[in-house]
């Protein structure tokens, strides 16, 4: 879509500030943070920034989030292109792993899995590591070295329509229907 796509304007706001405005109420007070390698206007987040040189892929973002969240036993990861996530993404993705025991908690709806919406233990660190060391790069192929629950997510009601939780703006064409959807309540 060139340029930064988290900033392209969705109902007036970057797409980044949807995605913000549904994640935050999910998590502890400055617990949200931003895998980019510079700060984007108007955004007032912390910014992990990946370690590895080459833009390795998601799972390069996904390290970075790892090593600042260590304090922690878990960290989130979701795209910043994604406007419509679940408001109840933490609490569903963290009731799965402790009902089915899986080291890692993957999102999915009836498009299928969204291999970069899940909750990953920071204990796989290391094991990541390595993975991308090894010049893998692939989000299953390393998850699929753990155990994985997949955690089912139903449409979210946008005005009225009825969208898939991990609708990805990917276009301008997608761009488009986000903000028909948004507009036409």
């Amino acid at each position: 879509m060139g340029g930064d796509k988290a900033m392209r304007q969705l109902a007036g706001y970057p797409l980044i500030s949807h995605v913000i405005d549904r994640i935050e109420p999910q998590l502890s007070p400055g617990r949200l943070f931003l895998n980019a390698d510079h700060p984007l206007a108007g955004i007032e987040l912390n910014l992990v920034a990946d370690t590895l040189s080459g833009r390795p892929g998601p799972l390069a973002g996904l390290l970075a989030a790892m090593l600042a969240g260590q304090d922690g036993g878990w960290v989130l990861s979701v795209p910043t292109d994604t406007p419509f996530l679940p408001r109840d993404l933490v609490s569903r993705l963290r009731h799965g792993l402790f009902n089915t025991g899986a080291s890692i908690a993957l999102a999915a709806s009836a498009n299928g899995l969204c291999q970069v919406c899940g909750l990953w233990p920071v204990h796989l660190t290391d094991d990541l590591a390595r993975f991308l060391a090894s010049g893998q790069n692939k989000v299953l192929t390393w998850a699929s070295r753990q155990t994985i629950c997949q955690i089912e997510f139903p449409p979210e009601q946008i005005g009225r329509h009825r969208a898939d939780p991990f609708f990805n703006v990917n276009t301008p064409e997608d761009l488009a229907e986000a903000e028909r959807m948004l507009s036409d309540t």
